[in-house]
C-alpha cells in the first residue's frame, strides 16, 4: 500500500473477511459458537455478496500499484497479530476438517443420520431382499423420479428389519447394507465413478435370503397371536428356511408409528429368534445325555465345555444382528436364543455335526451374476455320530419320522415353553430342525406344551411334504 491510510483499509477489509469467515469455518466445525453470518463468496445472500466483492474490488486497487514504494510501516506489531490470528484459526479449520473428513469419515458415511445416505435413498436404487426362490420380500419402487422402500411380507420384519432416516436401520437391512447399497459387490471402480461424478454409490445388489417363503408364510400363520418365536434349519447345510418373531409389525408405517414401536412393552421391534434371551432349564438335557451319556454325570468343567462347543457362550457368527449371548462358564442360569438352540440340536439331525449358520446365500454382482456368499464359520463335530443317532431315535415321535422334546421353565412371573425338532437320521430327504418358543402368560403350563407340540407336528409334516 503507497500509503498508511490504504494500509489500514487493506488490513480493515481483510480484518471483515477473515473474521467472518472464521466465525462459519469454527461454528460448522464446532471450534466456535455459530452466528448469523454469511461465508464470504460461499453462503447465500445477495448483500453479502456484493459487499464481499466490493471489498475484494478495493483490496485489488490497493494491491495494483507495484510501481510506487509501499509506505514505511510504523508499527507493524498490529499486522503481525492479525496474520498470526488467522493463520491459527486456518490452521485450527484444516485441521479439524482433516479429522471429520479422513479419521471420522469413514464412520460419518456410515451414520444413519448422515444427510448423504437420505438423499442416496431416494435418489439411487437399493438392492432388493429375496427369499431362496427369487420371491420378492423387501424391494425398492420409484414414484415421480423418488426412489422409497417397499416392505412386501410385513411378517418377517423383525428379522429383515427397516432402513429409515428417522429411525437408523435393523435387522438384515443393517447388516447386508453394503450390498444393498451398492458399496460391497461392485466394482472398485464404478463405486470411486459413481462417488465423483454424482457423489452416490452405484445401485444396490439384491441378495438372496435362505428363507423358504412358504414354509415362513406356515410358520407366521402357526404362530399367529401367540407370542414366540419359530426357527427351522437345514441341519446339514445351516441355511435358515424359516425364522418367525412374534409380534411383529409394519415397517411400511415406521415414520407414524416408530416412536410408539419403541415403548411397546411387547416389544415387537426385537428379533426374539435371535436376540431374545430365555432359561434353557432342562432344554438340554438330551444333548447332554447324547454327548455324556444316560447315566453318567459329568462335572461342571466338562458342561462348560460342551456348551462352548456348542456356542452357547458365543452369539451365532452369521449375517444377522443376533443378541449378547451368556458369560462363560454358566450352567444352572443358562439363558440361550432360539437360534443358539436349534444350531444346538442340529446335530441330532445331522450326525454329530454343528453346521455353520447362514441366512444370506448370494448376491446379484453386475460383473459375475449372482455370487454365492460362504458362511462366516466352518461345521463343527461335537459328538459321536452313533451317540447323536441313538440319541434321536429315543425321542422319536410315535409313527413318524422325526424326533422331539419338549420343556418349560418360568422366571420371574413369565412362562416360556419350548419344543424341539429334527429329522431323524435315516431320513432320506433333506435335514430339518426345528425350534419352538412360546411366551404364553395366560394359559395353564400343560396347555402351552400341547400348543408348541401341535404347531411344531404341523409345520414339520408340511416342511416334509415331497
Amino acid at each position: 500500500a503507497p500509503d498508511r491510510f490504504q494500509r489500514l483499509l487493506a488490513g480493515g477489509l481483510v480484518a471483515y473477511l477473515g473474521v467472518q469467515s472464521l466465525l462459519i469455518l469454527g461454528g460448522n466445525l464446532r471450534l466456535l459458537p455459530l452466528t448469523g453470518v454469511t461465508l464470504p463468496f460461499v453462503s447465500y445472500g445477495g448483500s453479502s455478496l456484493v459487499t464481499s466483492f466490493l471489498a475484494l474490488a478495493i483490496l485489488l486497487r490497493v494491491a495494483s500499484q507495484p510501481e510506487e514504494e509501499p509506505a514505511p510501516i510504523a508499527t507493524p506489531r498490529p499486522f503481525a497479530l492479525l496474520a498470526a490470528l488467522f493463520s491459527l484459526g486456518l490452521f485450527a479449520s484444516a485441521l479439524s476438517t482433516g479429522w471429520w473428513a479422513v479419521v471420522r469419515g469413514p464412520d460419518l458415511l456410515t451414520r444413519t443420520d448422515n444427510a448423504r445416505r437420505s438423499i442416496a435413498d431416494r435418489y439411487v436404487r437399493r438392492g432388493s431382499l429375496l427369499d431362496r426362490g427369487n420371491q420378492p420380500i423387501t424391494v425398492t419402487t420409484q414414484t415421480d423420479a423418488i426412489f422409497h422402500r417397499d416392505y412386501l411380507y410385513t411378517e418377517l420384519a423383525p428379522i429383515t428389519g427397516y432402513t429409515n432416516p428417522i429411525f437408523g436401520q435393523a435387522g438384515l437391512e443393517a447388516t447386508l447394507d453394503g450390498y444393498l447399497r451398492g458399496f460391497q459387490g461392485n466394482p472398485s471402480r464404478l463405486v470411486w465413478w459413481h462417488h465423483l461424478l454424482y457423489g452416490t454409490p452405484p445401485p444396490g445388489l439384491d441378495v438372496r435370503l435362505s428363507i423358504d417363503l412358504d414354509l415362513q408364510k406356515k410358520a407366521d400363520e402357526l404362530l399367529a397371536d401367540h407370542a414366540g418365536a419359530i426357527v427351522l434349519l437345514n441341519a446339514q447345510s445351516g441355511e435358515i428356511l424359516a425364522m418367525a418373531s412374534h409380534p411383529t409389525y409394519d415397517p411400511n408405517f415406521l415414520d407414524e408409528t416408530g416412536d410408539q414401536l419403541r415403548i411397546d412393552p411387547d416389544a415387537p421391534l426385537v428379533n426374539r429368534a435371535a436376540q431374545g434371551s430365555y432359561p434353557s432349564a432342562s432344554l438340554l438335557d438330551p444333548l447332554l445325555a447324547a454327548r455324556f451319556g444316560q447315566d453318567s454325570t459329568p462335572d461342571a468343567d466338562l458342561i462348560r465345555g460342551f456348551y462352548n462347543l456348542l456356542g452357547l457362550y458365543s452369539a451365532p457368527d452369521l449375517r444377522l444382528p443376533a443378541g449378547t449371548p451368556s458369560v462363560f462358564g454358566e450352567i444352572d442360569n443358562l439363558h440361550v436364543s432360539p437360534l443358539q438352540a436349534i444350531l444346538a440340536f442340529a446335530p441330532l439331525s445331522n450326525g454329530g455335526i454343528l453346521p455353520a449358520p447362514r441366512i444370506a446365500l448370494a448376491v446379484d454382482t453386475p460383473s459375475q451374476g449372482w455370487v454365492i456368499l460362504p458362511a462366516n464359520s466352518d461345521p463343527l463335530k461335537v459328538m459321536e455320530g452313533a451317540s447323536a443317532r441313538q440319541a434321536a431315535e429315543s425321542l422319536q415321535a410315535a409313527d413318524q419320522p422325526y424326533w422331539q422334546y419338549g420343556a418349560q421353565v418360568s422366571e420371574k412371573g413369565k412362562s416360556f415353553t419350548w419344543f424341539v425338532a429334527g429329522t431323524l437320521p435315516n431320513w432320506q430327504g433333506t435335514p430339518l430342525t426345528l425350534v419352538i418358543l412360546l411366551e404364553e402368560n395366560n394359559a395353564p403350563p400343560l396347555q402351552d406344551l400341547r400348543l408348541a407340540n401341535s404347531l411344531g407336528e404341523e409345520l414339520l409334516n408340511e416342511a416334509l411334504k415331497p
